[in-house]
């Protein structure tokens, strides 16, 4: 199994309407930067545009990378980052999902990300998270474009379309497998030709039936009268779960054969009072406990820790023959 973390590394407390773009967070990393060392997995570092200009980036997440500790890839909040010209109108206390952006204004925006984050750390950014989830199929050919090589925006079993973007809802990815797959350039939850892989969230639904019914979601009337039914659970800390909550995802991904699970939260939710889940020392702390339950549980597995970069190209070298030349076909 390949253990990959990801965390959504963005200023503090983005869940209020009236926060600020202070980094403070990220002085709250290095605890947790040396427990994934302490096990040897490799977390993803996606990151905002005021997370890569942020005065701390230097001394914590471009030092890491380069001596390969971790991955520095890119994370697009529309309301941090410029250009912002072409920008929809925001309604109030709303954030705008880079699925509402125009495409130009969503390849604008891209571009300066990109670059920044090039710059900064001498290294051009592989793998991408969209803001908020909003990810869509238009956007699959700009990161083609900029040689971004996996994608990790796709939630499956989830809906975001009741959450209220700048104007609208968000994406609807109930339909998206849970495995790794080369994305459509017309349906983000449909396997297609590009080269962009998309490595999703992990998120399954727990319950011993739903691991061995297939299409067990479209089944969720007869299930909740049963009383079989669990919602999706992800891969993902919450402070109403525990650590062996978390370890019976991975075992659920692990009894599907999935080639690999995918773990993400949010770098401010390291930070006592960065984020709504996480109030105070003592959830922190509670949150620790969680983590290295679960990271005791994988490295015992014999689980391998990588970097969303790192499984793209393995992935990509088993899964792309080259084309041969006509005259040699068979």
């Amino acid at each position: 199994m390949k253990f990959i973390i990801t965390l959504d590394t963005e200023a503090d407390d983005q869940w209020s309407s009236a926060s600020r773009l202070a980094t403070r967070n990220l002085s709250f990393l290095p605890r947790f930067q040396a427990l994934c060392e302490r096990y040897g997995f490799p977390p993803t570092y996606l990151c905002t545009w005021e997370v890569v200009h942020a005065r701390d980036f230097e001394r914590t997440l471009n030092d890491w990378q380069q001596r390969e500790a971790c991955e520095v890839g890119a994370h697009l909040h529309p309301w941090s980052n410029p250009p912002y010209e072409h920008d929809p109108e925001h309604a109030p206390g709303s954030k705008t999902y880079p699925s509402e952006l125009p495409i130009d204004a969503f390849r604008q925006k891209m571009l300066m990300l990109s670059e920044s984050i090039r710059r900064r750390t001498s290294q051009a950014p592989r793998s991408y998270r969209a803001g908020r989830w909003g990810f869509c199929a238009e956007h699959v050919s700009v990161l083609n474009d900029l040689d971004y090589w996996c994608d990790c925006s796709v939630t499956p079993l989830t809906s975001w379309q009741e959450h209220i973007g700048a104007q609208a809802g968000g994406p609807d990815f109930r339909r998206a497998g849970v495995e790794p797959y080369f994305l459509n350039q017309a349906d983000v939850c449909v396997a297609g030709e590009s080269m962009l892989l998309e490595v999703p969230v992990t998120i399954l639904n727990t319950h011993p039936l739903g691991l061995r019914v297939p299409r067990w979601r479209l089944l969720r009337g007869v299930g909740k009268r049963l009383k079989l039914w669990r919602e999706p659970q992800w891969l993902r800390p919450w402070p109403h779960g525990s650590g062996e909550e978390l370890i019976r995802v991975y075992e659920a991904a692990k009894f599907r054969g999935l080639p690999m699970v995918e773990m993400m939260f949010h770098s401010s939710e390291l930070m006592p009072g960065g984020s709504p889940f996480w109030p105070d020392e003592a959830a922190v702390e509670r949150l620790y406990v969680m983590l290295e339950k679960l990271f005791a549980h994988a490295a015992n597995d014999d689980a391998q820790g990588m970097t969303l970069r790192q499984f793209a190209e393995d992935y990509r070298a088993v899964r792309v023959r080259p084309q041969l030349p006509e005259r040699w076909a068979a």
